[in-house]
């Protein structure tokens, strides 16, 4: 091979390197320049390795030095790592902590919410996120015969005491602080979520009464519907989830505490608000 064709000269300190590569990271290091960037330097070296290409050398090079190209390629990554720097480290890390991220995170999905043609294109892509009647048939058809994971698998609640909450219930405190959390939590979204709710609203904005959604009452309950200044609690109850027609232990005690306390409260099944909303809501003008 000729020498003249792997010689790489800097022409800053006229000092010689093996390769190109070389050449670059010693003019970055020592004169702080990327002579990548004078178009004579990238016309040389694409001649050169065209040259050597064209003599099979540039392969033959790289074939017979690749455990020393490689272990040189390391060194230089490692001793160029810009993230050895302290400061840097810092920079990049602590540029915006978690907290900041998941506010900014969160401003920009309330503000996104706000828009009507975004809340639009959720709710016609929806329907996108469920099984066709056909995909369900099928996969009814391919569990014919299989029996459930779960089926037959016990806990031995002996070996693991600690697994669960089977046999055991939580303290009333606990209760209570996980109640109080709750009811601090902030919604990210509108939580009209279910349709019982969506009518409700809908039949409340028409009659132009002055409504606030999920009203926190005296931090025993999150109401759905709420008149302030009329002292008036409406709750939309769905059958599975508040027992029907008996309703919860949860539920009676909150009517309780919020009789008690002046409120007038209103709970409708979910059965009632799917046959005739506007009754229901008739029942709340009577007492206006």
């Amino acid at each position: 091979m000729d020498g003249d064709l792997m010689e790489y000269v800097c022409k800053e300190c006229n000092k010689v390197h093996s390769s190109n590569q070389s050449l670059v990271a010693h003019v970055r290091m020592a004169h702080g320049k990327n002579p990548m960037k004078d178009p004579k330097v990238v016309a040389k070296v694409q001649k050169t390795r065209a040259e050597m290409y064209r003599k099979g050398e540039l392969i033959s090079y790289f074939l017979t030095n690749k455990e020393e190209l490689r272990r040189k390629n390391r060194k230089r990554m490692i001793e160029n790592n810009p993230m050895k720097d302290p400061e840097i480290v810092k920079k990049n890390i602590n540029a915006i902590s978690r907290t900041d991220q998941n506010e900014r995170m969160s401003k920009y999905m309330k503000e996104l919410w706000k828009k009507p043609e975004y809340r639009q294109r959720v709710k016609d892509g929806r329907g996108e996120w469920h099984h066709t009647e056909e995909t369900k048939k099928l996969l009814s058809e391919l569990k014919i015969g299989k029996e459930p994971w779960i089926k037959g698998k016990k806990i031995d609640l002996k070996k693991y005491p600690n697994y669960g909450m089977k046999g055991k219930s939580h303290t009333e405190e606990t209760k209570r602080k996980c109640r109080q959390s709750a009811l601090e939590q902030k919604p990210k979204f509108p939580k009209f979520n279910t349709s019982i709710e969506k009518k409700m609203k809908g039949e409340l904005k028409r009659r132009n009464l002055s409504f606030k959604p999920q009203y926190v009452i005296a931090n025993i309950t999150r109401a759905d519907f709420a008149l302030p200044e009329q002292k008036i609690v409406i709750q939309c109850d769905g059958d599975y989830w508040h027992n029907y027609p008996y309703g919860t232990e949860k539920d009676h005690y909150q009517n309780k505490v919020l009789k008690e306390l002046g409120w007038m409260v209103f709970r409708f099944w979910e059965r009632e608000i799917q046959e005739d909303v506007q009754k229901c809501v008739n029942k709340v003008t009577d007492c206006l």
